[in-house]
């Protein structure tokens, strides 16, 4: 008899998440849907870690989450684990690296939680993209790279010489 119960119980729980789900369609609903895939984003860095007292890990970064996570609260990612879970950790030591150090990071979610709040899958740290090497101060000089011993008659530049280079034991012209 118990299974006829749970059985028509759960069936009546399905429609009712069906007609719920065939509403919101219908209605053009701007809501984020219920089941959410996976998104992932770059952004410059983290600006914020807070340890929170339900045990979660809350992140946000520079000019919050963009759209394409699809949640309605985009100031904070949740993690998808208590601090427990040794990912979750993890995810703490490098947002932490990324807030102190203003490192790059790239964040992986998946669906938003009951506030809409995305959900933190994985962060990734990365080394900020060097700066292009200056050009030279007058790109018309010559450059040399100086032997051994030698020297540059003229400046130094990226480790270029812009002038003319001498060996050992010769002097500049």
């Amino acid at each position: 008899m118990k299974i006829k119960v749970v059985g028509k119980w759960l069936a009546g729980i399905a429609s009712a998440v069906i007609a719920v789900t065939a509403l919101a369609l219908s209605l053009g609903s701007s809501a984020p849907a219920a089941v959410q895939s996976t998104a992932n984003a770059p952004y410059d860095h983290v600006v914020k870690v807070q340890a929170s007292s339900n045990k979660h890990l809350y992140i946000n970064v520079a000019g919050n989450f963009s759209a394409v996570h699809g949640c309605r609260s985009p100031w904070w990612a949740k993690s998808q684990y208590t601090f427990d879970d040794p990912q979750t950790q993890a995810m703490m030591q490098i947002s932490l690296s990324s807030l102190l150090a203003r490192m790059p990071v790239h964040v992986y979610t998946n669906g938003c939680d009951a506030d809409g709040y995305p959900v933190l899958t994985q962060i990734q740290i990365q080394e900020r993209e060097p700066p292009a090497p200056a050009p030279p101060t007058n790109p018309t000089e010559p450059t040399c790279t100086v032997p051994s011993g030698g020297r540059c008659c003229g400046t130094m530049v990226n480790g270029r010489c812009q002038g003319q280079c001498v060996g050992p034991n010769q002097s500049c012209p």
